[in-house]
């Protein structure tokens, strides 16, 4: 296979509204969603499938539950998040999408040891989800926010 061939083994879509069960439901799915990694592609072993599930679970849980505290933070029947996954023969994607506020990235460089210097608690979670996927990127494009989270199988030897 070549590298730039793009193929995708197994893809899962979700529209969500924001309300106490939401996060519930994504943690659900995306467990449900990581069992898919192993028996898929001989390209993941289970272990490698387990680290990377747990990887984009965190990552992807830490940026939802963002979403529902900082982009909406007048709870409202009509707030929404939309969750597509994706599992590539050498990658697992994950792209979230929501309208609420736009985000206002700070200059942290995504180094944890700023960690330390923090006087408050709280803040962690975007950190720790750049920390936790090879490839982390955020824009907004006519009024709705894109979150697109990345983490590659090093082992796969694609």
């Amino acid at each position: 296979m070549q590298r730039n061939e793009i193929v995708i083994l197994a893809q899962q879509k979700m529209d969500l509204s924001i309300t106490p069960a939401a996060l519930s439901t994504l943690q659900t799915a995306l467990g449900n969603f990581g069992l898919q990694i192993a028996p898929i592609s001989e390209n993941w072993t289970d272990q490698h499938a387990a680290e990377i599930q747990f990887s984009i679970l965190a990552a992807t849980m830490e940026i939802a539950e963002n979403i529902v505290r900082h982009a909406y933070p007048i709870p409202n029947a009509e707030n929404w998040l939309r969750v597509e996954l994706s599992l590539f023969v050498d990658s697992v994607e994950v792209v979230l999408s929501d309208g609420g506020r736009a985000f206002e990235p700070r200059t942290d460089s995504g180094d944890l040891s700023c960690l330390w210097e923090r006087t408050k608690p709280g803040g962690w979670g975007l950190l720790l989800a750049r920390q936790a996927v090879d490839r982390f990127s955020y824009h907004r494009e006519n009024r709705i926010n894109y979150w697109r989270l990345v983490k590659v199988n090093d082992f796969c030897g694609v």
